[in-house]
């Protein structure tokens, strides 16, 4: 068997205690890790440490169930009526999935980054009745790959 090695980005000691003190976890039949983003200035990202074939179901949205139009960087609109805020220690890994659209942007234009040729490789799947949020891959990622998901363009 033709095993691929791969390294995630390294983190500083500062960003592994905000990871630390964060106590991300995730419920995910695959092996999941957290590390630097890929993409320049995004924080955090989700890799794979083995093969997510394509359709599959990577995790849940988790967090804590708010009713109203509440908002956040971490709160995930299911309807008008309710959603799902996953600031809060413990945070769901895939409250660390960044959208490969990002680009820093600041009142005088685009700061100064590294550009990337990242797409998004997975999908949420909303299920209004049962109140949740599903995160499924889009094409087969593989071991080392960060996990993109697109917010929407209502985020943007």
């Amino acid at each position: 068997m033709n095993e691929t090695c791969f390294i995630l980005p390294s983190m500083n000691k500062k960003e592994k205690l905000i990871l630390q003190k964060l106590e991300p976890y995730h419920k995910s039949k695959f092996n999941l890790d957290i590390s630097i983003s890929r993409i320049d200035r995004s924080g955090f990202g989700v890799f794979t440490n083995e093969l997510i074939p394509k359709g599959s179901l990577i995790d849940m949205y988790y967090g804590k169930y708010v009713k109203g139009l509440y908002g956040g960087d971490y709160y995930f609109r299911i309807d008008d009526m309710i959603g799902i805020d996953a600031l809060d220690s413990p945070r769901c890994y895939m409250a660390f999935l960044n959208d490969s659209n990002y680009r820093p942007v600041s009142k005088r234009g685009l700061k100064k980054f590294k550009e990337h040729t990242f797409t998004n490789n997975c999908r949420f799947e909303v299920d209004k009745v049962n109140k949740t949020v599903s995160i499924y891959s889009i094409v087969d990622i593989y071991p080392g790959n960060e996990l993109f998901i697109s917010y929407g363009s209502e985020y943007w």
